[in-house]
């Protein structure tokens, strides 16, 4: 996103949770965030309500792996010249990305870009549901039987579809043109 690119990011922790999804974007600077955060957030910090010591930095990113954020951005200028060992320690650990901005942004502005990014793509996939929903309505309206709305549902979502019993034996099944 243009909003962190000018902050110069690298990942410095956590690479293995960059597929996380973000749920939201916070932005805060108090040592109980953690708490206050339900999961799936990205963080955004300069490192001020951080403590001092490696045990105080420890138990402030274990908070953070705990509520299963989806990563956490730290500013450096403001705190830290360097992420502390001890954050990249614990996040490397816990599989939530780490990065690092080198040039000071405006957290607003990221948080605005990805909020929009977040609520645009819940409205495609409300829309995609409207559109479905329509669809399956007009089979069923005009008389559709189990094999053409098994074989719209799997044009639908690019994959077979097999509808079985409850003793596992097949009833119907349709096969995606793929």
């Amino acid at each position: 996103l243009p909003s962190l690119r000018r902050g110069l990011p690298r990942v410095v922790g956590g690479r293995a949770g960059l597929t996380r999804p973000i749920r939201w974007v916070h932005s805060a600077e108090v040592p109980n965030i953690a708490r206050l955060l339900k999961g799936g957030e990205l963080l955004l910090m300069t490192g001020m309500g951080v403590g001092r010591s490696a045990t105080e930095q420890r138990a402030f990113m274990r908070g953070l792996v705990d509520r299963e954020l989806a990563g956490v951005i730290i500013e450096l200028g403001h705190v830290y010249s360097s992420i502390p060992q001890t954050f990249t320690d614990v996040a490397e650990a816990g599989g939530i990305p780490l990065i690092e901005l080198r040039r000071e942004v405006l957290f607003v502005e990221v948080t605005e870009e990805i909020h929009s990014n977040i609520v645009s793509h819940q409205l495609a996939v409300l829309r995609r549901g409207d559109e479905l929903h329509r669809r399956f309505m007009e089979l069923l309206l005009n008389g559709a039987g189990v094999p053409e709305i098994l074989s719209a549902l799997a044009d639908a979502i690019g994959n077979p579809v097999i509808l079985q019993r409850l003793d596992g034996g097949l009833l119907y099944h349709s096969t995606h043109r793929a």
